[in-house]
């Protein structure tokens, strides 16, 4: 399309072209994303968070964290009752400190023998 640049152009030069491919592809896209809204539920899984309207991808984060929690506890406590991992207790009855519980500060816990 050409918009005149001067009152009354005489050549191609008086013209200014613009394209309209984006305001068609918009038009297009606008169409065909309506159509498929009636369809996109069905092909969505319930578990699916993010892209989707209503949900939010933050959501699963605090479910993906409890179970790299429970497999991180679970994978420790094999290694302490196999003894590879050993740690310090503070009381008979306290926790046992592990360099673990450091491991963001870099305390080192080691164990030396006569070996």
């Amino acid at each position: 399309m050409l918009i005149p640049k001067t009152p009354n152009p005489t050549n191609l030069v008086n013209f200014r072209p613009i394209s309209l491919c984006t305001v068609l592809y918009k038009i297009v896209t606008k169409t065909i994303a309506n159509r498929l809204q009636n369809y996109i539920g069905r092909c969505i899984d319930s578990a699916q968070s993010a892209f989707v309207p209503g949900r939010l991808i933050s959501d699963n984060v605090l479910i993906a964290y409890e179970i790299l929690h429970t497999l991180r506890k679970s994978v420790l406590g094999k290694k302490v009752r196999e003894g590879v991992l050993k740690g310090v207790k503070a009381s008979k009855r306290g926790q046992t400190i592990s360099h673990l519980l450091f491991a963001d500060d870099c305390i080192l816990f080691g164990e030396a023998t006569k070996e």
